[in-house]
C-alpha cells in the first residue's frame, strides 16, 4: 500500500480538528509541555496527515524522552515523504540518532488492522503492515481489525535488533457476531476479556457528542484567536508609540493592554483545548459524508501565529 493511499481522504470536520490540534500543538510547545505537544501533532497527523504535523510529532517525542516513538515517526516521515526536504533531513537525522538504541518490529497483518502498544489505543488507519521502534524490554502488542476481531501478543525487544510478527486474525466474523479474540498466538486474550473490551467500546459510543458542539467550541475559538490578534497587535502599537515618546500614560496603557490580551491568550488556550477534546468524542457518523479531498492543514500556521504573537508579548512593559 502506497502511503498515499493508507488514508482515505479526511473531511473538511477532521481538517478543521486537525488545525485546531496543530495550533494547540505548537502553543504547548511553545510552554515546552512536550508530551501534550506530541499528543496534539499526533491527533493533527491522524485528522489530516500532513508533513508538519508529523515532523511535530517528531520533534515533540524526541524532546519529550519518548525515543521509540520519535524514532517511528521519524521511519514514517521518510516512508510517506521521500520527496520532502525537510521530512527526509528530520527523518534521518533522528534515526541516525537513536534508532541504534531502540528494537525494530515489522508486524504483519494477514488483513488490514490497527495496532496498540502497552495499553494504548490501536492506531489508525488499519493497515496490513506496521513499523515499530520499541524501547528494549517486554511489550504488549494490540491489534484490532476492522471486523472487530482482537489479537493480543506479547514479545521482548532488545536494542539494535530487528523482529518481525505475523499476526492472522482468522476469518472475519459474520454478520451481528459479537466481539471476539481469533487465532492461536501466545498471550491472546479470549472470552470475557473481548467481551469487557466490547462493553467498553459501546460505553465511549454512548459517550460522544454532535458534531454542533464541535462546531460552536471552533467558532468560540475562531472568534478568540482573531480578538486576541487584534489585542495582540494593539500592544505593538503601543509598544512602538511609548518608544517614540515615553510618558507615565502611555506606560499605563501599554500595561493594560498587554494584560488584556494575556487574558485573551488565555482564555483562547482554554477554549482551544475544550475545541480539541471535542473533536476526539464527536460522532462524525451524524454528519454526511460530504468531504474535501486534498486538504491538508497548511493554513493552520496562520492560526498558531496568531496566538504566537499574544504570548511573545508577556512581560513586554
Amino acid at each position: 500500500m502506497s502511503p498515499s493511499n493508507a488514508w482515505a481522504d479526511p473531511t473538511q470536520a477532521q481538517v478543521t480538528a486537525a488545525s485546531v490540534a496543530y495550533s494547540e500543538a505548537q502553543m504547548a510547545e511553545l510552554a515546552e509541555d512536550y508530551p501534550l505537544a506530541g499528543d496534539l501533532y499526533e491527533l493533527a497527523d491522524s485528522s489530516a496527515p500532513s508533513p508538519q504535523a508529523l515532523r511535530g510529532a517528531t520533534r515533540a517525542r524526541k524532546l519529550a524522552g519518548h525515543h521509540a516513538s520519535a524514532a517511528t515517526h521519524a521511519a514514517a516521515l521518510l516512508r510517506r515523504y521521500p520527496a520532502d526536504e525537510l521530512a527526509t533531513t528530520q527523518g534521518t537525522t533522528t534515526l541516525r540518532e537513536l534508532g541504534s538504541l531502540l528494537g525494530f518490529v515489522t508486524i504483519e497483518c494477514a488483513r488490514p488492522c490497527g495496532i496498540g502498544l502497552d495499553g494504548s489505543p490501536p492506531s489508525a488507519p488499519s493497515k496490513t503492515e506496521h513499523l515499530l521502534y520499541l524501547s528494549p524490554g517486554e511489550h504488549e502488542l494490540q491489534a484490532r481489525f476492522e471486523d472487530g476481531v482482537q489479537v493480543i501478543r506479547s514479545l521482548e525487544t532488545t536494542r539494535g535488533t530487528r523482529a518481525t510478527v505475523i499476526i492472522d486474525g482468522g476469518a472475519a466474523p459474520p454478520a451481528g457476531h459479537r466481539l471476539r479474540a481469533a487465532g492461536s498466538l501466545r498471550g491472546e486474550r479470549t472470552g470475557l476479556a473481548a467481551r469487557y473490551a466490547e462493553q467498553a467500546g459501546e460505553q465511549r459510543d454512548a459517550r460522544r457528542v454532535s458534531p454542533a458542539w464541535f462546531a460552536g467550541a471552533m467558532v468560540a475559538t475562531v472568534g478568540l484567536g482573531a480578538t486576541t490578534t487584534w489585542s495582540g497587535l494593539d500592544v505593538l502599537d503601543r509598544q512602538r508609540a511609548y518608544a517614540a515618546d515615553p510618558t507615565e500614560l502611555g506606560f499605563r496603557d501599554g500595561r493594560t493592554a498587554e494584560l488584556r490580551t494575556n487574558a485573551l491568550i488565555g482564555a483562547t488556550a482554554g477554549v482551544g483545548v475544550l475545541t480539541v477534546v471535542l473533536a476526539i468524542v464527536t460522532d462524525w457518523r451524524r454528519r454526511g459524508s460530504s468531504s474535501s479531498r486534498g486538504a491538508r492543514i497548511d493554513g493552520a500556521d496562520a492560526v498558531t501565529h496568531q496566538h504566537g504573537v499574544g504570548v511573545g508579548l508577556r512581560g513586554s512593559f
